[in-house]
């Protein structure tokens, strides 16, 4: 006997709150893609920015041992020099969130016998109080590259109880990427 896997609803505290819904989308944008769809999701940008927290965490944690192992007045310089290197990598990581990692929600490849065969890159962005997610998805096969900009009303995707309906989204996602490889297809 097979046991079958119950997925929790995703719901939201605050349906007239843009913040809470762009996360809420975000995540199912990314788990459909990700799992329903079968692309590979690339974590380059989660991967860069705990590279550099950990550095900052090593750094403060050794700025602590040293001034444990001997005394505040011996270890002021250290301490200070400990304390610049930590503000100038929080400066590169948060530049690298605002000129990297841009509004990229998703980034994913399609493999077919452990080749990659596409990819897709989505951005997007929200404001506050909007129920309008504008998304930009581009996808890339075979050496072309096609993007779609899409403005949907993201309250159709949740009920007035702030339960997402992940059919409605999912429908809608798999649209936009068949509409993309569409695309592709016909330049």
């Amino acid at each position: 006997m097979s046991q079958t896997e119950v997925k929790e609803p995703v719901e939201v505290t605050n349906i007239y709150d843009g913040i809470q819904l762009k996360n809420a989308v975000d995540d199912e944008l990314a788990r459909f893609y990700s799992t329903d769809l079968k692309f590979t999701q690339s974590h380059i940008h989660t991967d860069v920015k705990l590279f550099l927290g950990y550095v900052s965490c090593f750094i403060a944690g050794g700025a602590f041992l040293y001034e444990y192992k001997t005394s505040f007045n011996e270890a002021i310089t250290v301490t200070t020099l400990c304390v610049i290197a930590y503000w100038i990598i929080q400066g590169i990581s948060l530049a690298y969130s605002y000129l990297a990692e841009k509004d990229q929600i998703f980034i994913g490849y399609q493999k077919v016998d452990g080749k990659v065969t596409g990819s897709l890159m989505i951005s997007g962005s929200m404001d506050k109080y909007s129920s309008i997610y504008k998304l930009n998805l581009t996808y890339k096969s075979n050496g072309k590259s096609v993007s779609y900009q899409v403005e949907p009303n993201v309250a159709k995707w949740f009920t007035t109880k702030g339960v997402m309906v992940t059919e409605a989204i999912d429908k809608d996602l798999s649209t936009y990427l068949t509409t993309l490889k569409n695309k592709l297809h016909d330049n």
